[in-house]
């Protein structure tokens, strides 16, 4: 039940987040059948939030079991269809709990359902794809046995985020075609260790060109700089949200290619080694408006008074959100995933405080549109931003 009430809730709030979602190769996620999506994994729960809004169909998520540990949390987890995977570091005896987890996946996949599972089995933030681990193609080889099923679908997707920590930055989603577990039944009934490990490295190769991927860690810290200031250069418009285009995947997978090819281009570059790096993401340089700079001045002297509306409106959960993620939350892959769930959760709260203040003095019909236009209002005011940053750098 939960599941449903959060997932639209979701969809919006990845509209207000990220400023786009690239999305290629929907169309490769089977429209009905068992089918297990296997995704790389930089950013803790964000990636379980855009796959359950971008393909119609309702998923489960695997997920670490160490956030289960309270029972609050675990009801809650458990109500947003996500089932614990328990790894060595939660203790050797635990992983006799994956039984369970395994066979609930089993149910999943035998009535035809969705099941999302983390390849790498960890999560850190980075531009790399890890090893892949053998839990996907065992799930997938053993739920024929198990459920008697003709086939499993295994959809690689590879998820990019132009800035890993950052909101209003672009996330570029691509999904490959499918592997088919059947193909692997006969190979894993006379050697099951070497199919499993021939499933996982095929998946893996289809996996890393959908990856923005570094060898060398050092290469990745230093050209920072150099990948924000082509994402910001990427011109793309305010709406729609959400675009079947790889463009800027590609220009950036290029250079990224190049970089682990030499990457005595960016380790030589002392003014990089040197340089003291600040988030370039905040700045977003195309206005709406193109070239006419003197439009864009006058929508913005226009707006203005519309944009404070809608700031202040909408100013406590944003900075709220702000607050705990950077202050509270020492890991960086769950900064974004918990500003998201804060700032989603405290409009939710700020939305029904707003609503009894204007109830005392408009009726329950009034109150309701006052307090959704004050939602509207803050991402106008998010629209405004950018263009006010757009104008201030071409100035």
């Amino acid at each position: 039940m939960l599941y449903l009430i959060i997932r639209p809730l979701a969809r919006v709030f990845l509209f207000v987040f990220f400023r786009k979602i690239y999305l290629v190769g929907k169309e490769n996620i089977p429209k009905s059948g068992p089918v297990i999506l296997a995704s790389n994994h930089p950013n803790a729960f964000t990636e379980a939030c855009i796959y359950a809004v971008i393909q119609p169909r309702p998923v489960h998520f695997l997920t670490r079991a160490d956030v289960f540990k309270n029972p609050l949390a675990n009801k809650i987890l458990r109500s947003l269809n996500m089932l614990p995977i328990y790894r060595f570091r939660d203790g050797y005896s635990s992983l006799k709990n994956n039984e369970t987890t395994f066979n609930s996946c089993y149910e999943i996949l035998g009535k035809g359902g969705v099941v999302i599972i983390f390849s790498e089995a960890s999560c850190v933030s980075e531009k790399r794809l890890r090893p892949l681990q053998r839990g996907t193609a065992r799930l997938a080889i053993s739920s024929l046995e198990s459920q008697s099923l003709d086939n499993v679908s295994v959809v690689p997707i590879g998820v990019n985020y132009a800035k890993l920590a950052g909101i209003r930055a672009e996330v570029m989603i691509n999904i490959g075609t499918p592997l088919e577990a059947k193909d692997y039944r006969k190979r894993y009934e006379a050697e099951p260790n070497q199919t499993l490990k021939e499933f996982t490295q095929d998946l893996e190769d289809r996996l890393k060109p959908m990856v923005i991927h570094f060898d060398n860690k050092e290469v990745e810290r230093q050209a920072e700089y150099l990948l924000d200031k082509a994402v910001c250069e990427n011109k793309s418009s305010f709406w729609p949200p959400v675009e079947n285009n790889q463009y800027l995947f590609k220009n950036l997978k290029s250079m990224v290619d190049r970089w682990n090819e030499n990457p005595e281009i960016i380790l030589g570059d002392a003014r990089l080694k040197n340089y003291s790096y600040q988030p370039y993401m905040s700045v977003v340089k195309y206005s709406t408006f193109g070239d006419e700079k003197w439009l864009n001045g006058i929508f913005l002297v226009a707006m203005f008074p519309i944009f404070m509306i809608g700031f202040l409106f909408n100013s406590p959960p944003y900075y709220l959100a702000k607050y705990i993620a950077y202050n509270k939350v020492k890991n960086i892959e769950f900064h974004l995933s918990v500003r998201m769930s804060v700032m989603m959760i405290g409009s939710c709260i700020w939305g029904i405080i707003l609503w009894f203040l204007l109830r005392t003095y408009f009726s329950f019909s009034v109150s309701t549109i006052l307090m959704l236009g004050s939602f509207l209002l803050g991402y106008f005011a998010i629209f405004y931003k950018e263009q006010w940053s757009a104008f201030r750098y071409n100035a």
